[in-house]
């Protein structure tokens, strides 16, 4: 088996997102963000492919700093990786973080609160952490077919030399199955991160959404490979 990376374009945002699907479907808070993920009605899944493809390629247009990476298996043409990555080669939260709004779910169900306050906690600590010029991964996934391959390892290749090449510090919320992965491309551990909490007594919907929904992950930074980093925990 050949693998091959290339930068991607706008036709292959489907099968990008068909590769996208597969790997997350087994992640409680993918399932939160994307109502059909990890479903089991093949025609959902598909609509929620469409419905992601469409959504990516317009958020991707109006993007000047995304970056998305695929990986070719060269003896089928088949997509079996995905990245996508953003460099800001500018402070990308100059007037805070933006606010963003679970759409998906239904106006006033406890649901999309709680989507929404966990998607605006992680922007705030990102927007906190990140002022500065950097790569921010936002994803990488592997077909679950092809995983232990080394398809990631080619995207965190292309990733690190993106960065040493501008000097750019780099930042990840890693998962479990991750961070092994970005240990070994001088990314250090910095803090885990589990389900944040609004102050005030929760109910148990709420509770029961936590645990439905749980949002796990380690901060993980690499620092510039030829300056030390003013980097600090907030």
């Amino acid at each position: 088996m050949s693998l091959q990376l290339a930068e991607a374009n706008l036709e292959d945002m489907h099968e990008m997102q068909t590769v996208v699907f597969a790997a997350y479907s087994d992640y409680p808070f993918a399932r939160l963000v994307v109502l059909e993920i990890g479903t089991e009605s093949i025609d959902i899944i598909e609509k929620g492919i469409q419905s992601a493809t469409e959504r990516s390629i317009r958020l991707w247009k109006a993007s000047s700093t995304e970056y998305w990476i695929k990986i070719v298996d060269s003896e089928t043409g088949t997509i079996v990786g995905v990245s996508q990555w953003q460099i800001y080669k500018d402070s990308p939260f100059e007037n805070g973080a933006p606010h963003v709004e679970a759409e998906w779910y239904p106006v006033g169900s406890r649901i999309r609160e709680y989507c929404t306050y966990l998607m605006n906690h992680r922007l705030k600590r990102q927007a906190n952490r990140c002022n500065l010029p950097n790569i921010w991964l936002n994803m990488i996934c592997t077909h679950p077919k092809y995983r232990r391959r080394g398809v990631a390892a080619l995207m965190m290749q292309w990733g690190v030399t993106q960065a040493d090449e501008i000097e750019l510090e780099m930042f990840v919320e890693a998962s479990s199955d991750g961070t092994h992965l970005y240990r070994n491309f001088g990314f250090v551990e910095v803090e885990g991160l589990s389900t944040p909490r609004p102050e005030g007594e929760l109910d148990e919907e709420w509770k029961k959404l936590e645990e439905d929904y749980p949002f796990e992950a380690t901060w993980m930074w690499r620092p510039k490979q030829k300056m030390q980093s003013k980097y600090c925990l907030e």
